[in-house]
């Protein structure tokens, strides 16, 4: 899905299970997805989260490979709070993207602290923000209900592999979440997406000071993993995430820290602190 159509996704989803042998029995996507939030989180009851690491997210126009890791923090609120930050020691910045509610929390921050700096978005970034935070607490918690309350109308089938839940948007976007057979843990996370691809500039260009020129956007499958859960805990949120487009590695996060259920208030999400 274009990241501009995200909006079009966050409407009532229609469920089909997939996995090896003949026709699941009907509500079984229900029962699957609360088997699968149940082996991430057991009894616990997820509220809110703050995540700390490193990311790798932008690809170098030069090498066609992802630019060194930055420092990251993840804090997150269901249903209505997501807030990425990311340091740039490169650009001497800090990135904020996310949201509070209905408001737009993207922008920048210079690295002396006294200036907040902002971009004009398109109406449908807040949408793309809960996307993005609503496909992450699918793939880490097998949840649905981070954002919208999103409907299951059950339908069922099978096909050769794991088992997979698609949910499909009334306008035909579609994503596939695939499950462990076994733990029930969510794997992965399958979806259209706008994509760019950098060539690697050849050593006689680099030599020459040639610009990296920039790649056009082309529809693509995209696939998120979730990757590397611990074996026992409280809540057993992946400690790695990729994401990768016709086998191009696109982002890569890595958690060190993981705090369940912190108190977050509306002071943190304030992006001039």
């Amino acid at each position: 899905m274009p990241v501009g159509a995200a909006a079009l996704f966050l409407g009532v989803l229609i469920f089909g299970v997939y996995g090896n042998g003949g026709p699941l029995q009907g509500g079984r996507a229900t029962a699957l997805l609360r088997e699968s939030a149940a082996a991430v989180a057991g009894d616990t009851e997820v509220r809110s989260l703050r995540l700390n690491g490193s990311i790798q997210n932008t690809v170098n126009g030069v090498t066609a490979k992802l630019n060194p890791a930055q420092p990251v923090e993840f804090r997150m609120v269901l249903f209505d709070g997501y807030l990425q930050i990311e340091q740039d020691s490169g650009l001497g910045v800090t990135r904020f993207a996310g949201f509070r509610g209905s408001e737009l929390l993207n922008g920048l921050r210079t690295s002396d602290a006294r200036t907040v700096g902002s971009t004009r978005f398109a109406p449908e970034q807040l949408d793309i923000e809960r996307f993005r935070f609503g496909c992450l607490i699918l793939g880490m918690l097998g949840r649905l209900d981070s954002v919208n309350s999103w409907r299951v109308e059950e339908e069922a089938a099978r096909e050769s592999g794991r088992l997979q839940i698609h949910l499909k948007g009334p306008t035909g976007t579609e994503v596939w979440l695939t499950i462990d057979p076994d733990t029930r843990l969510p794997l992965s996370l399958r979806y259209s997406d706008q994509v760019s691809f950098p060539k690697p500039l050849t050593p006689e260009q680099v030599k020459r000071g040639v610009m990296a020129p920039r790649p056009p956007r082309v529809t693509t499958e995209v696939t998120m993993e979730f990757l590397e859960r611990p074996a026992e805990g409280e809540v057993r949120v992946p400690r790695l995430i990729r994401k990768t487009a016709q086998g191009v590695l696109l982002e890569e996060i890595r958690i060190q820290t993981v705090v369940v259920n912190p108190k977050l208030t509306d002071a943190d999400f304030k992006t001039g602190r």
